[in-house]
């Protein structure tokens, strides 16, 4: 009887380490998806930072090409109609273009980035869902366990229960 005692205690207490192991692999496993995404979130205003200070110098770039290129007209003697108006035109729209380009590229960068920390979320709810669940589920069936192996050794006829020697 007290070896059953001891068995049903026995699983039990190793039924809550277990839980506990379980829960705490979850809640690790959240914590690494909220660094993460904290991480992806970092990378997102990074690629954003990054797309408009080169749009910025593109853009700056540009400028200086088109007043050269006014400059040049002027200083040549031509106006600004017709063939070197249409040249600047054209320049001014693929400076533009070429600025749009590297907005747009930052922001699809940062896009990703974005999508990658909301999937980190769902990652680390998940985990630590799982760990609680796990727990939970780890304790019942250490429980159901020990109770099963209590009510076992209940039910077998103890070996002391007083037998008779016969023939002596």
């Amino acid at each position: 009887m007290a070896f059953a005692i001891v068995g049903a205690v026995a699983a039990i207490v190793g039924a809550v380490v277990a839980a506990y192991d379980t829960y705490e692999s979850g809640q690790q496993q959240q914590a690494a998806s909220e660094y993460n995404k904290k991480v992806a979130r970092n990378q997102a205003q990074a690629a954003r930072d990054a797309a408009s200070i080169q749009e910025e110098a593109v853009r700056d770039r540009d400028r200086r090409l088109l007043a050269r290129q006014r400059a040049e007209v002027g200083a040549s003697g031509y106006t600004a109609e017709g063939s070197p108006l249409s040249v600047m035109l054209d320049s001014a729209q693929e400076a533009e273009l070429e600025a749009l380009r590297v907005r747009y590229g930052g922001a699809a960068q940062a896009a990703g980035a974005q999508s990658d920390a909301q999937l980190q979320s769902f990652y680390g709810k998940n985990a630590s869902r799982a760990g609680t669940i796990g727990a939970g589920t780890t304790l019942l069936t250490g429980a159901a366990q020990a109770a099963g192996a209590y009510g076992r050794t209940r039910q077998q006829p103890s070996s002391s229960s007083g037998a008779t020697i016969s023939g002596v």
